[in-house]
């Protein structure tokens, strides 16, 4: 009986260990695989071209303005490229994008570029605009250095709107695109 009682012990000890390590395996793993999702590489005849997804979202003081961005960088350049999607409840003819952030350290970065129009559209009572703009590679790398914000601006002829990312979601892709960055340097 004591010998049974033993024996059941130790299966249920060795259920429980291997349940743990099953947990923690999976946990590692969902980690390691974490970064892949958000990046494209392809090998080019001129370099390795990454494309970073759209997952950072800034959100305007107008109930409907936002703005997304995705990231295109060939290896062989010094600059990349910004598509972005901007939202907002009227047309807007946009010059110019920038980027202004600021660390734990108080130091401060911003960023201007020009930016070219690939589309306007329209869904339902927005409007919907398509745009690029080119920003030197070491430059942009070191907006992720900033901890506390980022913030973007868009100009139009007619005044400008300032957006920013939430606090939390900041937090996460920051971390994310720093890695990527890594990864990209690393590699080129």
């Amino acid at each position: 009986m004591a010998n049974n009682n033993l024996q059941k012990s130790r299966i249920l000890r060795c259920s429980a260990l291997l349940y743990l390590l099953i947990f923690v395996f999976i946990g590692v793993q969902a980690k390691g695989q974490h970064l892949k999702k958000y990046y494209t590489s392809l090998l080019q005849e001129k370099g390795t071209l990454y494309f970073i997804d759209p997952i950072l979202t800034f959100h305007g003081k107008q109930k409907d303005a936002y703005l997304n961005l995705d990231i295109t960088y060939l290896s062989s350049k010094d600059s990349l490229t910004v598509n972005f999607t901007y939202k907002d409840d009227s047309i807007r003819k946009l010059k110019q994008i920038s980027f202004s952030g600021e660390g734990e350290n108080g130091n401060k970065i911003f960023l201007k570029s020009n930016c070219s129009m690939i589309y306007i559209d329209a869904e339902k009572k927005i409007w919907k605009h398509r745009y690029t703009s080119d920003f030197k590679f070491t430059d942009f790398v070191r907006l992720f250095d900033t901890s506390k914000y980022l913030e973007v601006t868009v100009y139009y002829d007619t005044g400008k709107s300032n957006l920013r990312i939430k606090k939390k979601d900041w937090k996460k892709y920051r971390v994310i695109i720093q890695k990527i960055f890594k990864v990209i340097a690393l590699n080129s």
